[in-house]
């Protein structure tokens, strides 16, 4: 029978087997350590210098000190062994480690990447733009934007002009077109022209008087 090796005096351990630590390597080092293998003194797992930075001798899925932590479970493949980053992310989840969803903007895109790592959606969902589809279109665009800019796409509606539909039309234009104030594709009541800048006869009907003479008594 082999007997184990312990200071004659205090009875504590000069070495430990294999996964284990501590004065009398009665501790369970990590199972995320590689080959179950840590320090007898605190449990931490091997470090080897790789260049100027150390790296963890941790399994795949594990990181930390004592590679105790377990690498989030959207990460694809494997993480940092010192911070826990992942390396990838399964799809349509984002940042460092991958515990955050694709935004509300984003449009959902069944069976397809809706948002990649950092965030970017593929497509936004009506009435949003920019990169993360966080901003609004002009509520004066004639339905949406575009996706990377916000200019309006469909027309302004109507008394709204400009790129951005964000200014007014002419005063007397109740509908101007996009790229010109003074091109009016609808008049208010009594005027007339291309900027509705004419007024309409004295002699022309109402709209609002009646189409029925009146007969008299």
């Amino acid at each position: 029978m082999k007997l184990s090796n312990c200071n004659k005096t205090t009875g504590q351990c000069n070495s430990c087997n294999i996964g284990w630590y501590g004065t009398n390597c009665q501790q369970n080092c990590s199972e995320g350590c590689l080959n179950n293998n840590c320090s007898k003194s605190d449990g931490t797992c091997p470090v080897c210098t790789a260049g100027w930075f150390d790296v963890r001798y941790c399994n795949n899925g594990w990181f930390g000190i004592s590679c105790g932590s377990r690498c989030s479970s959207n990460c694809t493949a494997a993480c940092d062994k010192s911070n826990g980053t992942c390396n990838d992310c399964r799809p349509n989840t984002v940042g460092p480690y991958c515990n955050s969803t694709c935004g509300s903007g984003c449009q959902p895109i069944p069976g397809n990447i809706t948002c990649n790592r950092n965030g970017r959606c593929t497509s936004c969902i009506m009435g949003r733009y920019g990169d993360r589809c966080d901003n609004n279109c002009n509520i004066t665009c004639n339905g949406g934007c575009d996706r990377y800019n916000g200019t309006c796409i469909n027309g302004c509606i109507k008394g709204k002009t400009g790129e951005y539909c964000d200014k007014n039309c002419n005063d007397n234009c109740i509908h101007c077109k996009q790229d010109d104030d003074n091109s009016c594709t609808e008049c208010k009541n009594g005027r007339w022209g291309t900027s509705c800048n004419e007024l309409c006869s004295v002699n022309c009907k109402s709209q609002n008087a009646s189409s029925t003479a009146q007969l008299p008594l």
